[in-house]
């Protein structure tokens, strides 16, 4: 008898097996970087949530993830940023029906060594105002304040966020406009004043830029990190909405957008239109909006 009940239960739990839900996460990026830490910090929620097994697929890129795609038909999530919608290639753009859940939004910092006041009236002045900036920024960025002011304005593209910092600091631009994690090392550990942020709202001493000149095209342009998918049935992007829904509340992510200074997904609204949002963020950067 009690071999009988071992031989039940050993079926029972293949069975188990056999039905236990299997999603590829694809990691969009190289080891080390964010796509990584994005990764680390989703999965075991996810699975915790689900009771899904998610397994780790390195693709290194939005045009990897679509070239695997194109191989493979395993239902699929995965963490994207707006940033790389305009990469040629990349064909994982969101959909109302791909589209899982929003994680957080980054915001553009403008820097300088003012207080805002001071700042405001450069930006107005009518002289000439140079930016240090990451060559990864375009000047069709700018531009649009120009236009506004009517002072000129010229970015000068750096190697990296990073160099566009040391050359503000060491002098080599009147202004710094960065990501916001840069702009934070620089207020922390340079020194210099960050006074306006392209956010819907204040991050430390940096007021919302459309408070300021509301009629500037790209006072509010971020870029927005959230989660999207492929080849899931009805009942599995049920599952996981609601699981990313409550990873986004738990202490790891929230406290994550704290460390970082990111925008909390609550910070846009309850009625959000995320898949719009995310698609204008993306075209934005490249002046298509």
């Amino acid at each position: 008898m009690k071999k009988i009940i071992i031989a039940v239960m050993m079926f029972m739990g293949t069975i188990g097996l056999a039905n236990a839900k299997t999603i590829d996460f694809l990691v969009l990026g190289t080891p080390g970087g964010t796509a990584y830490t994005n990764a680390d910090m989703f999965v075991p929620l996810l699975e915790k949530e689900t009771g899904y097994t998610i397994n780790k697929v390195v693709v290194d890129s939005c045009v990897g993830g679509t070239i695997h795609m194109k191989k493979s038909k395993n239902p699929s999530i995965w963490i994207m940023n707006s940033l790389n919608h305009e990469d040629p290639g990349c064909n994982l753009l969101p959909t109302k029906e791909n589209f899982v859940g929003m994680a957080w939004g980054r915001a553009m910092a403008f820097c300088s060594n003012d207080e805002l006041a001071v700042a405001i009236n450069k930006l107005k002045a009518g002289k000439r105002l140079t930016f240090a900036v990451s060559n990864s920024y375009g000047q069709h960025l700018i531009d649009p304040l120009v236009a506004v002011t009517g002072t000129p304005m010229k970015f000068v593209p750096y190697g990296s966020s990073g160099k566009s910092l040391k050359g503000f600091v060491a002098g080599d631009t009147d202004m710094l406009y960065t990501n916001m994690p840069k702009a934070v090392s620089g207020v922390t550990k340079n020194g210099i004043k960050c006074w306006a942020n392209t956010g819907p709202t204040q991050i430390l001493d940096m007021v919302p830029m459309t408070s300021i000149f509301p009629d500037y095209k790209y006072a509010d342009v971020q870029t927005m990190t959230y989660m999207g998918s492929v080849n899931l049935s009805k009942s599995e992007m049920k599952a996981l909405r609601t699981a990313f829904a409550s990873a986004a509340q738990s202490e790891v992510v929230t406290g994550y957008i704290t460390k970082k200074k990111l925008i909390s997904p609550s910070e846009y609204g309850e009625d959000a239109d995320w898949v719009q949002l995310v698609i204008d963020a993306g075209k934005k950067w490249v002046g298509k909006f």
